[in-house]
């Protein structure tokens, strides 16, 4: 990119956009498989939602549901953060965590379901326990990053 370009890049880019369209620039060039992962990952994620949603029993559909906000909750992290606002993606990322944890607590005990069918889901940290979760480093990283930034 020569100055010219540069020079009317600047000028017809707004300031609020600047840094995601930087980010959208190394995404196509010097990250490009950072973007292939990405893509792949959020191919699969579509299709499982779809290998889900074909099963047409409760199972799949509250299954397919929590995948589905499971994948918005990503999007939405990875959105933040190509506008540097990845601190704000950190209150995105715990209910993705959390979504993440609820699937894996359907998939030991298939019956569960049950309980979100009935709206007597426990509570997000009762999910952990029960399901052995691995997360609870995470999720107090999280919570201390919160609190130092506020």
């Amino acid at each position: 990119m020569d100055k010219d370009d540069e020079l009317r890049q600047k000028m017809e880019t707004p300031q609020l956009w600047k840094t995601r369209c930087q980010a959208e620039a190394s995404l196509s060039a010097e990250l490009k498989p950072f973007t292939d992962l990405l893509n792949e990952t959020f191919d699969a994620i579509d299709n499982n939602i779809a290998r889900l949603e074909v099963l047409n029993d409760p199972f799949g559909r509250v299954c397919a549901l929590v995948l589905i906000k499971a994948r918005n909750l990503g999007l939405g992290c990875f959105s933040l953060s190509l506008d540097a606002l990845a601190q704000e993606a950190g209150a995105l990322f715990r209910p993705l965590i959390e979504c993440l944890e609820l699937l894996i607590y359907f998939r030991l005990e298939p019956s569960r379901i049950n309980e979100a069918l009935e709206d007597r889901l426990p509570k997000a940290g009762e999910i952990a326990q029960k399901i052995k979760g691995e997360c609870k480093d995470l999720r107090d990283h999280l919570n201390w990053s919160d609190l130092s930034s506020a």
